[in-house]
């Protein structure tokens, strides 16, 4: 038996070994009148802003209030009931992360577009306020990662290969602002936390972060959020065939936050 431990979910069971599964009960996704921010949409499909402070979906402490509720109060609005909304999600960003987001309306595009994340074919940068500056000033960060053996709810990087999954992050410093540096992110991998545990990791975390705390740094009071927006997103439509890009500014609330630091 393997006590007080989450498994990844590809773990051989071997004799001896108690795996208690604990399943959540089905959340009924009710609208609430949540303004979306949409860049552009079609019948396949959607691009939006998410902006921070918004879970993606209901879960453990957030049951409402979540970017599914607003699909469906938006859905509702338009008479349209065929368009997806739990399984709409081809991709997440943390509650507090902001930045651009493609929704699925239907089973064909969600497969196509799942199909892109999972070869790598989707363009995405994001931007973070980081403390410090990293050196080199543009780099790859290569180095796995997976969630902590007791607490669930943290990420860490494995050194030794003992657990996690493959996770690359390139980085390129675009300014320095003092005692912190804004970062372009690539990430070539696609893991829970990854920008922010890889940044963390290397000493240079994420402004505001209160999960991956940087050590040694004090955020100022009043700081809004961690400083982490999706700034671009590029990807094939999934019925069409064409490119698509679009592309978000730097934040107004991290805006007047940095202008405070």
């Amino acid at each position: 038996m393997i006590a007080d431990r989450v498994l990844e979910k590809d773990i051989a069971v071997k004799t001896g070994i108690r795996v208690d599964v604990h399943l959540d009960p089905p959340q009924t996704i009710e609208p609430e009148k949540i303004p979306l921010n949409i860049v552009y949409e079609d019948l396949f499909l959607m691009v939006l802003e998410k902006p921070a402070g918004i879970p993606m979906h209901p879960g453990l402490g957030n049951f409402n209030g979540t970017l599914l509720n607003a699909l469906k109060n938006y859905y509702r609005s338009k008479n349209d009931t065929l368009s997806l909304i739990s399984e709409a999600l081809v991709h997440r960003l943390d509650k507090d992360t902001s930045g651009l987001l493609v929704i699925a309306k239907t089973r064909g595009a969600m497969k196509k577009l799942e199909i892109q994340f999972q070869q790598g074919s989707i363009e995405r940068r994001y931007h973070a306020l980081v403390w410090g500056t990293p050196d080199p000033v543009s780099g790859r960060i290569d180095l796995p990662m997976g969630r902590h053996p007791v607490n669930e709810k943290l990420i860490l990087v494995c050194t030794d290969g003992s657990f996690g999954k493959q996770a690359i992050t390139d980085y390129e410093v675009e300014a320095v602002h003092g005692d912190c540096s804004l970062l372009a992110l690539y990430p070539q991998t696609g893991r829970t936390h990854q920008l922010r545990v890889h940044l963390h990791h290397i000493g240079h975390g994420i402004v505001g972060d209160t999960r991956y705390v940087q050590e040694g740094v004090l955020t100022p009071s009043g700081w809004p959020r961690h400083a982490l927006h999706a700034s671009l997103l590029g990807f094939t439509h999934p019925m069409n065939g064409k490119k698509m890009l679009f592309e978000s500014p730097w934040p107004a609330d991290l805006t007047a936050a940095m202008q405070d630091l």
